[in-house]
């Protein structure tokens, strides 16, 4: 999988509210085939996996869906057009499963 160090500029979607966030020199490694992998590869923890675990949580305990839309300082596998939901998060909590979403 391709390794990237990328600034991310990711807005979070929670029904009508939007928040935008930076995350900035990120180590991950992004793959794409039917669903989007991003996982941590830097030795510390990714602040970006990180919001995203906590959103999730918030997500499964008030029933909702949190959407996010990436912008990437360089070209990734990421297509930025799309609209993501996380489907899961390994058990070792270093890689998100995202899948897209037309909302």
């Amino acid at each position: 999988m391709p390794k990237y160090e990328v600034d991310l500029d990711v807005t979070f979607i929670n029904g009508k509210e939007k928040s935008k966030h930076s995350f900035e020199l990120e180590e991950l490694e992004i793959s794409r085939a039917t669903k989007l992998w991003i996982t941590n590869k830097s030795a510390k923890e990714s602040e970006f996996i990180e919001t995203v675990k906590l959103n999730f949580d918030i997500d499964k305990n008030t029933n909702t869906t949190t959407y996010y839309e990436f912008s990437t300082s360089i070209p990734t596998t990421i297509i930025t057009s799309f609209i993501y939901y996380v489907e899961r998060i390994d058990s070792e909590g270093d890689t998100v499963v995202f899948n897209s979403h037309d909302l």
